[in-house]
């Protein structure tokens, strides 16, 4: 049986976001330089915490990488093939070469010639897989802040703090002022 050296963990952030790219990282963690703090991005208490801990990853991991996808692809050719691109592009952006993957979720074709499993609820689970979570959660969050913040003009969506969510007061400003330039109009057909 062939041992694995180098696991990169993979996951995504936004693929139910009404609005906004969905961000995937991959992430190879250095068993040299434990890192304190890994757990579900989800987990995290404040957003404060979690950019703390996504800092202490890309300082100490092996490897990392980051790839958004727009809402416009996304509605182009879907989530799963947005998703599929920003894989593919994250495993070959990293400064180490993975030969196994690790992708929380469930499975579909990466397309990608390297040993890969999908790990349900993996993010939760597996270190790799957490760390990717959390790099992408974060990266995500600051991409729609600062969005928020240059574009006032979209403050009735208030994607500072629903991060493009479908929160019950994002769902209302869509009803009421239809969509803007960077919501998923495949995701809002029902909504205007």
């Amino acid at each position: 049986m062939a041992t694995h050296q180098v696991i990169a963990g993979i996951d995504e952030v936004g693929y139910g976001s009404l609005a906004g790219p969905v961000a995937v990282a991959a992430c190879i963690l250095d068993p040299e330089k434990p890192i304190e703090g890994i757990k579900d991005s989800k987990a995290f208490s404040s957003h404060t915490k979690r950019a703390s801990v996504a800092q202490t990853i890309r300082e100490n991991a092996a490897a990392y990488s980051i790839s958004f996808r727009p809402n416009t692809l996304i509605d182009e050719i879907g989530i799963v093939g947005a998703l599929q691109e920003a894989i593919r592009e994250c495993v070959a952006n990293l400064a180490v070469k993975p030969d196994r993957i690790l992708i929380d979720g469930t499975p579909f074709k990466t397309s990608l010639d390297l040993s890969e499993e999908y790990i349900v609820k993996g993010d939760a689970t597996v270190p790799c897989i957490s760390a990717a979570s959390i790099l992408a959660k974060v990266a995500r969050d600051e991409f729609m802040m600062q969005l928020a913040h240059k574009h006032p003009e979209y403050a009735c969506y208030d994607f500072a703090q629903n991060k493009g969510y479908g929160t019950l007061a994002h769902r209302t400003a869509i009803k009421t002022n239809g969509l803007c330039p960077i919501h998923r109009r495949c995701y809002c057909t029902n909504l205007i």
